[in-house]
């Protein structure tokens, strides 16, 4: 898990919905496993977005994605 090292500053509720964030982003676009470098920083735009009160999974996500669905 990315965040675990951050698991004395967010509750295991908010780590969770930042893995989750993760790994639809990762997935989306196409974030190698074998390129930290790029996967640190989209964990470390996960956290900074959500410090500025994006808090809600979808809203968070679409906020970081390049596709920004419309929410149903």
């Amino acid at each position: 898990m990315v965040f675990t090292r951050f698991s004395g500053m967010f509750t295991q509720d908010e780590l969770a919905l930042f893995q989750r964030v993760f790994d639809k982003l990762c997935k989306e676009q196409r974030l190698a496993l074998k390129d930290s470098e790029q996967r640190d920083q989209l964990a470390t735009l996960i956290i900074r977005t959500f410090k500025t009160g994006v808090s809600d999974e979808y809203d968070l996500w679409s906020s970081l994605s390049k596709r920004r669905k419309i929410r149903a």
